[in-house]
């Protein structure tokens, strides 16, 4: 047992008392409270390419952070020009139409991009997303994120 514990003499204060561990003086930094009043909610990012993901967040406010991104609504710019890309031997485009009846259907301006709002709120990795998205037939894909957002809007007791 002797080589596991330092002893201390009588009468000679321990070391822990004369040198903190490190523990102690970085555990006030990771404990120290942190509530949704702390976060300006106006300056969120709306964009979900350039957002801040929901992880990055202080875990005590996550779930609010979740509930203003799906009360703010999703990010669908339909009066925005939408570049041309080409795939293959043919251009293709994001088309607006595709928000109607799709309110967890996000878009990127600055990444030229689609995203789920669902599946950013639930943190769920973007490869796997896309490749559900590839495999899903439309239908099937607007069935199951437009039940991923009432899931969601259930978890988070919005009405």
């Amino acid at each position: 047992m002797d080589k596991y514990v330092t002893r201390s003499k009588i009468g000679h204060p321990s070391s822990s008392s004369t040198h903190p561990s490190t523990a102690s003086t970085i555990a006030p930094k990771i404990q120290r409270k942190t509530f949704i009043s702390d976060v300006d909610l106006e300056s969120l990012e709306a964009d979900p390419g350039i957002r801040k993901p929901i992880a990055e967040y202080n875990p005590n406010i996550r779930d609010d952070i979740r509930r203003y991104y799906i009360l703010k609504k999703p990010c669908q710019p339909k009066d925005h020009k939408f570049p041309k890309t080409k795939f293959g031997k043919e251009m293709r485009q994001f088309f607006p139409d595709w928000f109607n009846g799709r309110k967890w259907l996000e878009y990127s301006i600055t990444k030229d991009a689609a995203f789920c709002l669902c599946c950013i709120c639930l943190k769920m990795n973007v490869k796997v997303v896309d490749m559900w998205l590839m495999l899903l037939s439309q239908r099937l894909a607007i069935e199951l994120g437009t039940k991923l957002l009432k899931d969601l809007e259930l978890m988070l007791e919005i009405k």
